[in-house]
């Protein structure tokens, strides 16, 4: 879910390249989805992309797991 989640945020920030927020949005998401160890530390950022950005990326983002997370797929 993780690799979903990174397609729909780059998604979103290629076809919201005219707007300022989906970008600036997009590369905090892929910044903190990369950093995270729990599904609560992508809670607001979920929230702002669900919003704002790409909603099926927001949707992932909040639905994804601890275990997802935790593994070290690049």
């Amino acid at each position: 879910m993780k690799t979903a989640a990174k397609v729909y945020i780059y998604i979103g920030m290629i076809f919201g390249f005219f707007l300022i927020y989906p970008i600036v949005l997009g590369i905090k998401a892929l910044k903190l989805l990369d950093s995270a160890q729990k599904k609560e530390e992508l809670r607001n950022i979920g929230l702002l992309i669900l919003l704002l950005g790409n909603p099926v990326a927001g949707i992932i983002l909040l639905l994804i797991d601890d275990s997802d997370l935790n593994t070290n797929i690049k």
